[in-house]
Parts: structure tokens; sequence; C-alpha cells
């Protein structure tokens, strides 16, 4: 890691960046005062196009088909949907998913997991489908927490996760 000390940086009108002796830029800064991290680790995911009815604590993951529309900064994200935070710092995870009974009575439930502890459990009753047909639910929650270089994030699913725009799952480092 280096260590940064200035009392002034100059750029030119329309943009400064900060850069390493490689010429990897770090940060850019527009002529607005919008500052820019180039490589903020992030990771965002619809469902797949196809519906997965998971069983009890399933990690959503690519290996588990779970996935669309991937963006994986950094690849921290595994194809087994274990992120590994690359820096130290506050993350924050957000997870929403819908659910259909005419597709699973499963009752849905989702676990947002730091290491082994459970930092947020989701939980969404359904109407089974013997009562009323085509019953929707949405189950969504948002957690923010600080994890130490090298710590794991994951999901844990049980029951339907929908496929498409339906549902979505975020990791995004925030400093």
């Amino acid at each position: 890691m280096s260590k940064l000390y200035v009392d002034e940086i100059r750029g030119n009108t329309t943009n400064t960046t900060l850069k390493n002796t490689s010429g990897t830029t770090a940060l850019s800064i527009d002529s607005s005062a919008r500052v820019q991290r180039n490589v903020q680790p992030y990771f965002f995911a619809n469902g797949h196009s196809n519906s997965v009815i998971a069983s009890a604590d399933t990690v959503l993951s690519a290996d588990n088909n779970c996935f669309s529309n991937v963006v994986n900064t950094g690849s921290h994200m595994s194809n087994a949907g274990i992120f590994t935070c690359p820096v130290a710092g506050m993350y924050q995870v957000s997870i929403v998913s819908m659910s259909n009974t005419n597709l699973s009575d499963v009752t849905v439930q989702g676990k947002i997991m730091h290491g082994s502890t459970k930092k947020l459990h989701l939980y969404g009753s359904v109407i089974p489908s013997s009562v009323q047909n085509w019953s929707y639910t949405n189950i969504a929650g948002n957690v923010t927490f600080l994890c130490a270089v090298n710590d794991q994030i994951k999901v844990q699913w049980t029951g339907l996760w929908y496929g498409s725009e339906y549902s979505l799952y975020n990791i995004i480092y925030l400093g």
C-alpha cells in the first residue's frame, strides 16, 4: 500500500487524476468536483432467466445457475458465490427477490453471511397455492458492516430465487 502526502493537487481544466507510477488511475476528479474511484470492489447480478428453487441454505452463485447480467468489478465474487473482501472497510450488501406460489410453496428465506456470522435474516411467508393460486410476495434487505481484508461474504437462500430482473444481489465497498 502507498501513502500520498499532498499540499495541493493540480490538473487540467476538465479532469484531475491520481495514478501510480505504472499509469493505473486510482481516482479521478472532474471539473464539477465529482470523484470517481476506478477500481472500487463491486458485485451485481440479477436472477438467472430461469427461476431457481433452492434447497435449505443454498449459496447463491454462478455454479448454481442463479445469476444473469453480472458485473464483478475486481473479480472478488467467485463462481461458488463467495465474495472475498480485497480491502478493509465498510461493505453494503443488498438482496431482493419475488416469490410466486405457482412455482413454489416453499417459504423463502435469505441470509446475508459475513464468514459464519449471520448479519441479516430475511423471511418471506407465502400463501400456499392450495389456498390462493398465483400469490406473489417480495423479500428484500440491505445491511452494511465492517470487514477486514480477506473476509468473506455470501448469501444463503432457501426457496424460490425468482428469475430475471425480479431478483437482484449487490455487494459494494463503501470505504
